[in-house]
């Protein structure tokens, strides 16, 4: 499995987008929107390529077609390495550069562009940070924009797990000072998250589904953000900021002038 994720901050429009947000109700116990959709062991391309930030923000747009379109669509592997290739200059032939995606970069390049979801036109997105040390906002977050995105520092120990099947992250017996336990001893990667109950967090990656412990968050992610997107709003009802799509695409274009 690759992982992918530069360390970089968050592009300008999603730290303005993260500062205007204000939740108005409570997260509810539990969410759950990875069950619409199966988990088949598709990395869309992240077991060889190290496209981890195309892959969630395409699982995520999954996640969206799923519960406000009732959609069976699903991200491919060349839809993945075809974005990959637009945010960095990948080269779906040579399979260089390979050099991961920086968070604002591929933040910017969604927001002037949107996501190919199979729709008649791309599904237009703004990004938004979120503060990934308080679970509340995380949790209202994922319940808000059906699924958030997830940075971490993974530690070595957790490369195992994976590789024999395991689906439970947590923090090694030894620790996280131990060499297998260390925050980004095996790197960093992006992965989904739409579903979450008060003992565990679900993520998304490499087709699957994991579960994060809480003492895992707290050790190893070290951030977050969410996606805006102009479709689920729109068939939802949902307005995160507070506004219409138009508004809050001309508050947040409008703040960068």
């Amino acid at each position: 499995m690759r992982l992918g994720l530069r360390v970089g901050p968050h592009s300008d429009i999603a730290l303005r987008a993260g500062a205007l947000l204000q939740p108005q109700r409570s997260a509810p116990l539990s969410v759950n929107y990875h069950s619409r959709i199966t988990f088949d062991g598709d990395a869309i391309g992240n077991d060889n390529a190290g496209n981890c930030w195309e892959a969630d923000t395409l699982r995520r747009a999954q996640l969206r077609m799923a519960w406000a379109w009732g959609s069976s669509w699903k991200p491919t592997t060349a839809l993945a390495l075809e974005l990959y290739a637009q945010i960095t200059g990948f080269d779906v032939t040579t399979g260089q550069p390979d050099i991961g995606t920086l968070p604002a970069e591929g933040q910017a390049w969604v927001a002037a562009n949107g996501v190919n979801v199979g729709l008649q036109d791309p599904d237009a997105e703004l990004p938004v940070s979120l503060n990934h040390t308080r679970e509340d906002l995380l949790s209202w977050a994922t319940d808000e924009f059906c699924g958030i995105g997830l940075e971490f520092d993974l530690p070595l120990a957790w490369q195992d797990v994976v590789a024999k099947g395991g689906t439970v992250l947590d923090v090694p017996a030894a620790g996280v000072s131990s060499p297998g336990g260390q925050p980004g001893s095996w790197g960093r990667h992006q992965v989904g998250s739409g579903r979450y109950d008060p003992q565990r967090r679900y993520i998304i990656s490499w087709g699957l589904e994991l579960t994060v412990t809480p003492a895992a968050m707290t050790a190893y992610c070290v951030g977050a953000s969410a996606a805006m997107a102009r479709s689920w709003l729109e068939t939802t009802g949902k307005t995160p900021l507070g506004l219409s799509w138009d508004d809050a695409t001309a508050a947040l274009r409008g703040a960068a002038s």
